[in-house]
C-alpha cells in the first residue's frame, strides 16, 4: 500500500476518507461505517462551495456528525484552518 496516495486521496475527497477511514457510534447498533447519504454529501458539497450555509434539516438526520466530520477533515488535512464550534445550548 502507498501510504503517500492514500493520504492525498483521503485529502482530496472528504467522502473517500469517511467511507474508507471514520465510524460512527449508534447507542443500540454500535460501532457502524461512516457511510453518507446523498443529501450529506450535498451538504458536504456545500460547505466547500460556500462559506456560510443554512441548512433546513429535519431531526436526526445527521447534520452534525456531517459538520464535525467536515470540520475534522479540514483541521487533519489542511493546515492554518480556524475552525468554531457553535452550539446554543452547549451540550
Amino acid at each position: 500500500m502507498n501510504y503517500k496516495h492514500e493520504i492525498l486521496e483521503c485529502q482530496k475527497s472528504i467522502v473517500y476518507w469517511l467511507s474508507n477511514y471514520c465510524k460512527l457510534q449508534h447507542p443500540s447498533a454500535g460501532i457502524l461505517p461512516f457511510t453518507p447519504f446523498k443529501y450529506q454529501v450535498r451538504a458536504i458539497k456545500a460547505f466547500q462551495d460556500h462559506r456560510y450555509n443554512i441548512v433546513r434539516k429535519c431531526r436526526q438526520c445527521g447534520i452534525s456528525q456531517i459538520s464535525g466530520a467536515y470540520a475534522l477533515h479540514q483541521a487533519m488535512f489542511y493546515p492554518y484552518q480556524t475552525i468554531l464550534v457553535v452550539s446554543k445550548k452547549e451540550d
